[in-house]
C-alpha cells in the first residue's frame, strides 16, 4: 500500500466517524467525502504517513487538544495535530540518538600525553596544598589589618564618653553628684 492509498484510509476512517447517514445516497456521501478529502490531502501533504496515521488515530481517540471531539475536524486543525505529532516524534528519535564526538584532527603521540598529565598532575597538587607559610602569615596581616581598623573605630568606654555621646544626664546640672 503507497503512502496516498494509507492516508485516505485513515481519512476515510475519521469520516466514517462523523458521517450522518440521513444526509444523501451512498453516492452523495462518497463524492462528499472524495472533495474533502481532497482538501485534506493539501493540508498534510508535507507529512510521511506514520504522523497522518497517529494524528488520525487522536482525533478518532479525542485526544488531540483543542479539538471538539463532537465536531469533524478541520482541514487546518488536522494538519495542526499532524505537524504535532511529527514534532514529538522527531523529538523522540533525536533524545535516543548518542552524540558522538568527531575524531580528533590532530593525532597526538604518548610522549606528549604523559608529559601533559605530568603537567595537569603538578598543576592540580600545586592548587591543592597551599605553602602553611605563607598562609598563615597572610592570616596574621589580615588579623593586624582588623585589630588596626577596629581600634581607630571603637568608642571610648568611659562614663563621661558616654553621657557625652547619649546627651543626658540625671539630676542637678550643675552638680553630679544628686545624680542616681
Amino acid at each position: 500500500m503507497d503512502r496516498t492509498e494509507t492516508i485516505a484510509d485513515a481519512f476515510d476512517r475519521l469520516f466514517r466517524t462523523y458521517e450522518r447517514a440521513d444526509r444523501g445516497t451512498a453516492e452523495e456521501l462518497a463524492r462528499d467525502r472524495l472533495e474533502k478529502a481532497s482538501v485534506y490531502f493539501e493540508a498534510v501533504e508535507a507529512y510521511e504517513a506514520q504522523d497522518v496515521l497517529t494524528a488520525v488515530r487522536n482525533f478518532i481517540s479525542g485526544s488531540a487538544p483543542g479539538h471538539n471531539p463532537s465536531f469533524i475536524p478541520p482541514a487546518p486543525l488536522v494538519g495542526s495535530e499532524v505537524r504535532r505529532v511529527m514534532n514529538l516524534r522527531l523529538d523522540a528519535e533525536h533524545r535516543q540518538r548518542k552524540p558522538a564526538l568527531p575524531a580528533p584532527d590532530v593525532v597526538v603521540s604518548p610522549e606528549a600525553r604523559a608529559r601533559m598529565a605530568a603537567l595537569a598532575m603538578r598543576t592540580a597538587a600545586a592548587l591543592r596544598t597551599p605553602d602553611a607559610e605563607a598562609e598563615a602569615a597572610e592570616l596574621a596581616r589580615k588579623k593586624a589589618g582588623w585589630a588596626k581598623t577596629n581600634a581607630r573605630f571603637a568608642p571610648d568606654m568611659s562614663d563621661a564618653a558616654i553621657k557625652r555621646r547619649l546627651g543626658y544626664s540625671a539630676g542637678d546640672p550643675e552638680d553630679d553628684a544628686h545624680a542616681a
